[in-house]
C-alpha cells in the first residue's frame, strides 16, 4: 500500500512538471 502511494505521488509530480513545463513554453509564445 504504501508502495502504491509513492507511485502515485511520483506519477502526480511527473504530470506536474509536465504542466508546468507546458506553461512556460506558452509563455514563450
Amino acid at each position: 500500500d504504501r508502495q502504491s502511494k509513492a507511485l502515485d505521488s511520483g506519477s502526480h509530480h511527473e504530470l506536474l512538471e509536465l504542466v508546468e513545463s507546458k506553461l512556460e513554453e506558452s509563455n514563450v509564445d
